[in-house]
């Protein structure tokens, strides 16, 4: 999902009547960087995998209609968040026969105006069906990533609507959520990391009611996803073939 920026029309309002989607049909794997790496020390537009020209990915969709907000780490891995994604693809398009819709950031904000989207986080989630949150090592250590399922709950969102995706293709998780501690969380930019510190705290009356909070709705997320998959592993099985033959048709 590696892109040029994406220039959307601003979003009027609070609940505005079109909103940003990007189809994963119209998003190809990139080749990994130069280096060899596929992680990235900043949110650079080599971070994750996957490229097409921003103005034939992005388009406009009705408020509340897009089937996922995407959440990742952009120190993960970009290849298996790469894989990740369309494993999830494969198991979407099983289930309803048809392209799913996401709203991912590099695609879907305006790249050089990404403190002017953040204010509208809020609504980017709320007019999201589910949050796909592709879940690797670093994942919780990054406070955007754990606000994004915070903030998309607050705002009507329903926990068994967070998709909890691990990298590793077994479905487990390295990531102990019973050590997080949002005192640990980062953002990219350390003004970011203390302003919203600042606001939970405020908000909580304290960091550590924020910590049992997202402890237990991290435990409920990712319990329900070691659920299904255990449920259900001949689809988990075809879900990965179709990945595979994904990744084949695109070359890599």
């Amino acid at each position: 999902l590696t892109s040029e920026p994406a220039s959307p029309a601003p979003v009027p309002g609070v609940c505005p009547s079109t909103f940003p989607l990007a189809s994963l049909s119209e998003v190809s794997e990139a080749p990994p960087a130069a280096d060899g790496s596929n992680k990235a020390a900043d949110p650079g537009p080599s971070a994750v995998p996957g490229t097409a020209p921003a103005e034939t990915v992005w388009a406009h969709a009705q408020f509340g209609s897009v089937d996922a907000f995407v959440s990742h780490s952009w120190s993960d891995d970009a290849d298996k968040k790469w894989q990740a994604l369309q494993r999830w693809r494969a198991d979407f398009k099983a289930k309803h026969k048809r392209e799913p819709t996401i709203w991912f950031d590099q695609l879907c904000i305006d790249q050089t105006q990404i403190p002017e989207s953040l204010e509208m986080l809020p609504v980017f989630l709320a007019g999201c069906r589910s949050v796909l949150a592709l879940v690797g090592d670093t994942y919780i250590s990054r406070l955007w990533c754990v606000m994004e399922l915070f903030v998309f709950c607050v705002t009507g969102g329903e926990e068994d609507q967070i998709v909890w995706r691990p990298l590793d293709t077994g479905g487990t998780s390295s990531v102990r959520i019973g050590d997080f501690d949002v005192r640990d969380a980062r953002c990219f930019l350390e003004s970011d990391t203390d302003r919203l510190l600042t606001t939970i705290e405020a908000s909580f009356h304290g960091l550590d009611r924020f910590n049992d909070t997202l402890r237990k709705l991290l435990e409920r997320a990712s319990e329900r996803s070691h659920l299904i998959s255990n449920r259900n592993p001949v689809m988990m099985g075809r879900a990965s073939a179709e990945a595979a033959a994904v990744r084949t048709e695109d070359g890599s």
